[in-house]
């Protein structure tokens, strides 16, 4: 109970602008990528094969799709991350934010990899390697997959926002 006198702290309307606004472009970030990368796993697995008619059209989709609205949307969604977690003290010693900025930070490194692969796969060296062209196609999707994964993850531990208590 508080002493006499007290009143609890409320947040200005402003802050709290500021923190939904914050939130509502985590969410929208958040959509983008999951959506486009959902999408370019049916894609892969729908369309043309590697190498057959029409593959090179469908994979520069792809790779517009990755430039313009899946790396995009992880930025976004790396950022206001971060800016909530600047706004919002609570979330200062939360280990589950801290995990979620660190993962968000892994996934970008790996989605920029990735498409980096995906890109090498349009290369006449590569297509012509079957090796190669295996090697790029495992990587593209374990990594595709693992995007997937750790952004459902994410999903999770912000919704369930696991409390982590030492000993003291």
């Amino acid at each position: 109970m508080s002493p006499p006198g007290d009143r609890p702290r409320v947040r200005p309307r402003s802050s709290l602008a500021l923190v939904r606004s914050i939130k509502v472009l985590h969410t929208v970030g958040a959509i983008g990528v999951m959506g486009g990368v959902a999408t370019f796993v049916v894609v892969r697995l729908k369309g043309p094969a590697v190498g057959a008619g029409g593959y090179l059209e469908v994979r520069h989709v792809v790779d517009a799709a990755y430039r313009y609205l899946v790396v995009p949307s992880l930025v976004l969604c790396v950022l206001s991350g971060l800016a909530s977690m600047i706004a919002h003290r609570p979330y200062w010693n939360a280990l589950w934010a801290w995990l979620k900025a660190a993962s968000g930070i892994a996934l970008l490194g790996l989605t920029v990899r990735i498409q980096g692969v995906g890109r090498s796969l349009t290369a006449p060296e590569v297509l012509g390697d079957r090796a190669e062209l295996a090697d790029a196609l495992r990587i593209e999707w374990t990594g595709l997959w693992t995007i997937l994964v750790v952004l459902l993850l994410n999903v999770i531990v912000g919704i369930w926002r696991p409390r982590v208590v030492g000993r003291r």
